[in-house]
């Protein structure tokens, strides 16, 4: 059996600036526990429409490590990476470790990267200091509130830094 592993970088985000960055593995710890998880995984299409199945890859897992998010993909015997399927009801061949990623880039963006995108990965609260005016007496008095800020992960890169998506790396074990 062989097995593919790619490594993509994820994206966070906050929801007061437009600015996006590529998490740090202290952020991504925040979020290994869901992305190793199969329950928080929603998947878009199965792995049958894009030509291959489980008897040919009978499992894809998502881990974390370091800065990455590796998708470790198992190819069955019998079956090589480069080895032609067809994908989209006979429309366009590939490879077969194109078909895998261009499965995962699917999962990213609309499968499981949705389900990161809907719920914060964590959040940070702010004291900010304010004042207002006492209407009796026209001082001004100090004052306080709590902020908070929620922060996103994708491993979509959307708009980030104006790139588009890409596998940081690929290797074939």
């Amino acid at each position: 059996m062989k097995t593919l592993k790619l490594y993509s970088r994820m994206v966070v985000w906050n929801d007061s600036t437009d600015y996006r960055y590529f998490a740090s593995a202290y952020e991504l710890g925040n979020v290994a526990s869901r992305v190793e998880s199969e329950d928080d995984l929603a998947q878009y299409t199965n792995k049958s429409w894009d030509g291959f199945d489980e008897e040919i890859v009978p499992s894809i897992k998502l881990s974390i490590e370091n800065e990455m998010l590796v998708a470790t993909v198992q190819i069955a015997d019998g079956h090589e990476p480069n080895e032609t399927v067809t994908m989209e009801d006979g429309k366009k061949q590939a490879s077969l470790s194109y078909a895998i990623m261009d499965w995962l880039i699917g999962q990213y963006s609309d499968g499981w990267g949705e389900g990161f995108e809907q719920t914060a990965a964590w959040e940070e609260t702010d004291e900010v200091d304010c004042s207002y005016e006492d209407e009796e007496t026209g001082e001004w008095i100090p004052d306080s509130y709590d902020e908070k800020t929620y922060y996103y992960i994708s491993p979509y890169y959307h708009s980030c830094q104006g790139q588009n998506f890409h596998f940081e790396k690929f290797e074939i074990i």
